[in-house]
């Protein structure tokens, strides 16, 4: 059986270091671009949803940005919802948001799936 395309939702990670205000040296930088999806970008092979904060001190806005046009220009599919708040996406306007986008994002990469999957055998 063949592999199926599966829809993913990233999640940004910490690479562990403290955030004391010191610039990272090249080792930690190095780390750090290996431990982002920016660095894995050309074997991401499934649709992409991000939800981004624009308050979000741990992941600043413009990296989640970056991915979503770096994955546009492979001519990957991903689409981006932008809320007013921080990293947890916690106020209620964005989590009830957040649910029913994700739960259309789902809908439309399952279904899609699904299609795929069905014009790929054989009879």
């Amino acid at each position: 059986m063949g592999e199926s395309p599966r829809a993913l939702t990233l999640t940004f990670f910490s690479t562990g270091f403290d955030f004391d205000g010191i610039s990272p040296d090249p080792e930690q930088m190095a780390k750090m671009y290996t431990n982002s999806p920016i660095s894995h970008i050309a074997n991401i092979k499934v649709p992409v949803h991000l939800n981004l904060g624009t308050l979000d001190k741990r992941v600043p806005m413009t990296q989640g940005l970056e991915l979503y046009k770096s994955l546009k220009a492979l001519g990957k599919e991903v689409t981006a919802n932008v809320y007013d708040d921080c990293h947890p996406l916690a106020k209620p306007s964005s989590h009830a948001n957040i649910i029913i986008n994700s739960a259309l994002f789902f809908n439309v990469a399952l279904k899609r799936s699904r299609i795929e999957m069905a014009s790929n055998c054989s009879v």
